[in-house]
């Protein structure tokens, strides 16, 4: 869900900073949410959420976007490691849960 990506600055962190070119081949700096791999460690949180219908085969899962925001601002607020991947040394969960960039990334 992208507005879990807005909560994560709800809950004070900074968003992370990428390069990209644009149409004309300029250079841009853009800012883009952290790893979203640990978001399903908000399901607790979101749980009492959920609205789930099904469409035709497929099932449907869909969140009240405001209280949504609330309740995983606070889970994210409480506890800023809950989001982090199952990938001890991701770069972009740590540096997201500590608030944002933390120096230049290495180049490889």
């Amino acid at each position: 869900m992208t507005a879990l990506h807005h909560a994560e600055q709800l809950s004070g962190r900074r968003l992370l900073v990428r390069w990209a070119r644009d149409a004309g081949g300029r250079v841009l700096m853009v800012k883009t949410g952290s790893c979203f791999e640990g978001f399903p460690r908000l399901e607790p949180a979101l749980r009492p959420l959920v609205r789930t219908a099904r469409v035709g085969e497929s099932r449907w899962t869909a969140y009240p976007v405001e209280e949504a925001l609330s309740a995983a601002c606070g889970a994210m607020s409480a506890d800023q490691p809950v989001t982090h991947c199952a990938d001890e040394g991701c770069p972009r969960c740590r540096d997201s849960i500590a608030g944002g960039p933390i120096g230049p990334a290495p180049l490889r």
